[in-house]
């Protein structure tokens, strides 16, 4: 037995991971007496909590009170611990790796890391559970996440907040180092191969997956692309007879004009060139409508009267009429479209068959149309 107060205390140097035990015992502690078996020097201080975790994890059952009573700690638990600087960069390596895993209920998450109870009464001398920490864990030598805050519960394990890192399971809690901070503990784990083969699988598996996305995408380009083009070309073909036909149009009064011929070829020519466009009609405002849609569709009707007014007088000019009959024409249509009733039968019926009649360059046809229009005195 050793006398006096002296604590033992684990004082590992910084780095690279050694331990050792202080060269002068503390001030008024007495030398130790040796007993039957003897008695442990400084430099069996490591040795003794080796021994001491062993024991305890050949004793230790999980205890699910404690585990599901991870509660908060005694806030002020490690207040004079955490001013020390004896402990601060302090290493110490497990003599007993500890693995995470799930338990029996994976629903539980995985089970909870344990701090050896020597070195817990060591750097936290006197304090009670459940003691709240700040962890850091370090995986292969960097840090992991952000520093969080857990609670040592009274079975000396760390369940907050580490229970929840499923991707770690299969790693390696190998040593634990006091942190500068309050109560601040970094967790260092190692991982093993079979964690890097299935790092190494999980990459592999993205990459394929990568490369079957970019072929399932160089392969729809074309498909894409031929659908459009397939969709493109009803249009194309559409405008392609528009160009044709407005060329064929333009070209016919010039044509004639340039052959100079007379009387009804050129008349007709003329007839075909104006490319007269149909005036559809207006709907008319249904009883009951408001104000606005009955001026709204009068509007409307007036629109469509003038359009199928200047048709008409580009037709009589391509038929060259004299004064006199292209007057008459301009009043019979003005007449025509003045009331309403008369407007509608006049675009959906009578001018239908004078845009007609000039596209096919019946000449006869609109000089009667006209003389229906405007007769003759």
């Amino acid at each position: 037995m050793r006398a006096g107060p002296a604590a033992i205390d684990v004082i590992i140097k910084q780095g690279d991971g050694q331990q050792g035990g202080e060269g002068a015992p503390e001030e008024g502690a007495e030398e130790p007496v040796s007993d039957e078996k003897g008695s442990r020097g400084e430099d069996g201080r490591q040795n003794g909590l080796e021994d001491d975790w062993e024991k305890e994890e050949e004793g230790q059952e999980e205890d699910e009170e404690d585990e599901e009573g991870e509660e908060e700690g005694s806030a002020d638990g490690g207040d004079d611990v955490s001013k020390r600087g004896d402990c601060e960069g302090a290493l110490f390596t497990l003599p007993k790796a500890q693995t995470l895993g799930f338990g029996v209920d994976r629903s539980r998450g995985l089970k909870p890391l344990h701090m050896p109870e020597p070195l817990l009464r060591s750097w936290f001398p006197g304090v009670p559970l459940p003691l709240n920490v700040s962890l850091q864990l370090e995986v292969d030598g960097r840090p992991w996440g952000e520093r969080f805050d857990s609670t040592i519960n009274r079975g000396f394990g760390f369940g907050k907040g580490v229970r929840t890192l499923r991707e770690l399971e299969g790693w390696r809690l190998t040593a634990i180092r006091r942190a500068a901070g309050r109560n601040a503990l970094d967790l260092i784990l190692t991982g093993g191969g079979q964690q890097q083969q299935q790092q190494q699988q999980q990459q592999q598996q993205q990459q394929q997956q990568q490369q079957q996305q970019q072929q399932q995408q160089t392969l729809q380009q074309p498909r894409q692309q031929q659908q459009q083009q397939r969709q493109q070309q009803p249009r194309q073909q559409q405008r392609q007879r528009q160009r044709v036909a407005t060329t064929a149009r333009a070209q016919a009064q010039p044509d004639a004009v340039v052959a100079g011929a007379q009387g009804e070829a050129a008349d007709a020519a003329a007839l075909v060139g104006l490319c007269l466009a149909e005036v559809p009609l207006p709907a008319a405002p249904s009883p009951g409508s408001t104000a606005e849609v009955t001026v709204a569709a009068e509007a409307a009707l007036q629109d469509a009267a003038n359009s199928a007014f200047r048709g008409a007088l580009r037709a009589a000019e391509a038929l060259r009429l004299p004064p006199e009959r292209f007057d008459a024409v301009c009043g019979g249509v003005k007449a025509a479209t003045k009331e309403a009733v008369a407007c509608r039968r006049f675009l959906g019926m009578e001018y239908p068959r004078l845009t007609h009649a000039c596209a096919a360059g019946a000449v006869g046809v609109v000089r009667a149309w006209m003389d229906r229009i405007a007769p003759r005195d």
